[in-house]
């Protein structure tokens, strides 16, 4: 005895499922890369401009920190002491 089983239209849909060819993956492929070879040019310049605003933030600051140590060490600079002993870079004679 032979079962009448009714196909659900989810069924048909598996059975005209295919698997992709050879040339549409290496269409993919190449448009993807085109793609990214358009973009590292740009991706480039992003690391650049990141680079220099640290470099920017950096020197900021350097310059903060010998602001503060020149406030609060009686307006002296740090410096080094010279071969005499004197100090090379000083602030106010007051």
């Amino acid at each position: 005895m032979r079962q009448n089983r009714i196909k659900s239209p989810r069924m048909d849909q598996d059975e005209n499922r295919r698997a992709f060819t050879l040339i549409e993956v290496l269409i993919s492929v190449s448009i993807i890369g085109f793609l990214l070879s358009i973009m590292l040019p740009s991706l480039k310049s992003a690391r650049q401009q990141a680079k220099l605003v640290v470099c920017k933030s950096n020197t900021s600051m350097i310059g903060r920190a010998a602001a503060t140590y020149y406030a609060e060490n009686r307006d002296w600079l740090c410096g080094s002491a010279g071969t005499s002993g004197s100090v090379l870079f000083t602030g106010s004679d007051e």
